[in-house]
């Protein structure tokens, strides 16, 4: 597989992963922000989180022709000027899969161009007039769907695995945001505010992963922050996890390195800093209580993620001479 080839289906990984996983906090935000029986502060403190943890924060301030709930919705989700809004990142998706549709099945293809075409139809107006809950729910059961077709009828050869491997990449570094998020608004709510508050925000940390039901299967009804941080990094069936998602990788990388002579010696750096992470992750997080130890160990972890990413680029996607 040619490395430009190969870039281009990490990246398509990549983005569906991403548009997945904006749709997901999108969509528990604004339930969170009309169920929050807090104060109004309280409540819009949600979006901020929200902005914060998918980097937007700055560029959302800087828009000032939107503002409230709707320019924020609008702001994640429609517009097209915006490099990381969930259309912006389907775009690129599609431009990805038109670009290896000879390696790719055709469904998988026609999913994304359909669901290119179909959001792109849809406009602030439209977008105001339908219920939030079954506008994200279309995008979910979409993504969905192009999952599904991947899983039923890709063949397990390099593209299906470089493919999950973008996939996962993402996964973990988002997870690895949401957690420094959690960590850091949780110190400001605790110091603030009654237990129950407290609780609600970590329910909805989980929420926002998929994970209270989970976690609940593990810990009941014991919410604590250290429990909900060793859950979301290192839970080996929980299929967000970050240690889930490095296993995913390693699982992906080592089929690469046997299936194709190619890629033996180029997956062997991203393969040992995989590893490495999933070292540290197991020898650390146990003993993370402390809030501020969690920030520390977060901070390095995403820059070792960094790392991890520009190690596939010089690695699978150099030029070829």
């Amino acid at each position: 597989m040619m490395s430009r080839v190969a870039e281009t289906i990490y990246w398509l990984g990549r983005y569906m992963e991403r548009i997945e996983n904006h749709t997901r906090l999108i969509n528990t935000c604004f339930h969170d922000y009309h169920e929050w029986s807090g104060c109004e502060l309280e409540r819009q403190r949600h979006w901020e989180q929200l902005l914060t943890i998918l980097g937007e924060s700055q560029g959302y301030a800087e828009r000032t022709d939107l503002s409230g709930e709707q320019g924020i919705l609008f702001y994640l989700t429609l517009d097209a000027k915006q490099p990381n809004s969930i259309v912006s990142c389907l775009a690129k998706a599609r431009q990805n899969a038109r670009s290896v549709r000879e390696r790719i099945p055709d469904f998988l293809w026609e999913s994304v161009n359909d669901t290119y075409h179909w959001l792109n139809g849809q406009d602030s107006a439209s977008f105001a007039a339908t219920t939030p809950y079954l506008f994200y729910q279309q995008i979910k059961e979409r993504t969905a769907l192009f999952y599904g077709i991947a899983d039923s009828s890709m063949l397990r050869q390099s593209e299906w695995h470089m493919f999950n491997c973008g996939r996962y990449v993402e996964r973990a570094e988002n997870m690895v945001r949401i957690l420094h998020m959690i960590v850091d608004q949780y110190q400001k709510i605790a110091r603030n505010t009654e237990p129950a508050v407290s609780y609600q925000f970590l329910v909805t940390g989980l929420k926002s992963v998929d994970g209270l039901e989970g976690f609940r299967k593990f810990h009941a009804a014991d919410m604590q922050l250290a429990k909900v941080f060793n859950f979301l990094m290192v839970n080996e069936v929980f299929p967000r996890s970050v240690l889930f998602s490095l296993l995913m990788l390693e699982q992906h990388l080592t089929v690469m390195k046997m299936s194709e002579k190619d890629f033996e010696i180029s997956a062997s750096k991203p393969f040992r800093t995989v590893k490495k992470l999933q070292g540290w992750l197991l020898d650390f997080s146990d003993d993370l209580t402390d809030t501020t130890q969690m920030e520390a160990f977060l901070q390095n972890l995403l820059v070792s993620y960094n790392q991890l990413g520009r190690e596939f680029s010089k690695s699978f996607f150099c030029e070829e001479v």
